[in-house]
């Protein structure tokens, strides 16, 4: 199976940074185009396996097999990065002295790689997506580098490009005047979520500067079955809560759950959402909620840890996830995001008494 999607396009502008658009960096492919400002021309696919009876491919497999072919691409050396790439990747790039061409146009504008800042391995749908962001010799800003594996291990994207700037904001050093915790309980992924873009695509966007997207995890798997539903995935259907005593401002209820990697373009994008004011100008958005499963209204009051909806796959969501942030105002899309400070939560197995989660982590209620 094949989806043609747009998962972002900073060169292009054809999906704005202004929304929870729930993303998740599927399977992409980078391709072609001038670096001389690290500005790049890009063509995006993504590719998946056959949805059906596939297991991710692991993660300290596509760990090992990324630094491999990354390094290789940076020698020159991409015959055997070519021959295990799916052939939808192989059709995009037309033929492989093109993409040999692409590795030695990307070598003479960028220089060599100095070092690495972090790279990490997170699951997908059908798919295990490295990423990393490093410095190199001739470029004035880090660049991202990712290369996503479909579930038998080819490569089914590559993308190579400048770390985004985050959206200037006047709230970096804010406090909460609210006490936050967590608005899920349970085992669960922080799948974007930090201050920088390579963490956390919606930084680009001022409010939601400080957002989250959070998935289930068990087993280092998102889902299970085959992962062709909505439903295989751990989170669907599992409660979300109120992270803290507030007035509902906003209750939405009225879109179908997308089908697996087909998010609604035609919804709002939050699709069913609740907005929570806290009082002081602190307001919580709760995105991508399961069609039938708010349980509050506008006007209700409601306290920490009330169960308020269900995760789901509505709006502009390809598979199911809750996307939370807080922000200044009760309308989408309008206000300043403010960071987020959870009390009394863990991530990776140690205790926090305060702290925001950054992309990766695996965090617990307490």
């Amino acid at each position: 199976m094949t989806l043609v999607s747009i998962i972002e396009a900073p060169a292009t502008g054809e999906l704005k940074a202004s929304g929870p658009r729930a993303v998740l960096e599927c399977s992409i492919l980078l391709y072609g185009g001038s670096m001389k400002t690290l500005v790049i021309n890009i063509l995006m696919l993504a590719t998946l396996a056959s949805l059906s009876f596939g297991q991710e491919f692991p993660k300290d497999t596509a760990m090992r097999q990324a630094r491999k072919y990354i390094s290789d691409f940076y020698n020159g050396s991409t015959d055997g990065i070519w021959k295990n790439m799916t052939p939808e990747m192989q059709a995009a790039l037309k033929t492989q002295a093109d993409f040999a061409n692409f590795a030695t146009q990307v070598k003479a504008q960028i220089g060599r790689e100095t070092s690495i800042e972090n790279e990490r391995v997170m699951p997908g749908p059908h798919a295990r997506i490295y990423t990393r962001l490093a410095h190199f010799s001739q470029a004035p800003m880090p660049v991202v580098v990712l290369m996503s594996f479909d579930d038998q291990g080819r490569i089914a994207g590559f993308i190579i490009r400048p770390e985004q700037n985050p959206a200037e904001s006047k709230y970096l050093n804010y406090t909460d005047k609210t006490v936050f915790t967590l608005p899920l309980k349970g085992t669960w992924l922080i799948y974007q979520g930090g201050r920088s873009t390579y963490d956390n695509y919606h930084a680009a966007a001022p409010d939601q500067r400080f957002a989250y997207d959070i998935v289930g995890i068990r087993d280092g798997k998102i889902y299970a079955g085959s992962g062709d539903r909505p439903e295989d995935y751990f989170c669907f259907g599992q409660p979300v809560v109120a992270p803290a005593n507030g007035v509902v401002a906003v209750s939405i209820d009225q879109y179908d759950d997308n089908p697996l990697l087909k998010p609604s373009r035609s919804n709002p994008p939050y699709g069913n959402g609740i907005v929570l004011d806290h009082g002081d100008g602190e307001f919580s958005m709760f995105a991508h909620l399961k069609h039938g499963s708010v349980r509050v209204k506008v006007g209700d009051k409601v306290e920490a840890g009330q169960e308020l909806g269900q995760c789901g796959n509505s709006g502009n969501s390809p598979f199911p996830h809750l996307h939370y942030h807080v922000q200044t105002t009760a309308e989408w899309f309008k206000g300043d995001g403010l960071p987020v400070q959870f009390h009394d939560y863990a991530a990776d197995g140690k205790a926090v008494t305060v702290g925001e989660p950054i992309r990766g982590e695996i965090i617990q209620s307490r």
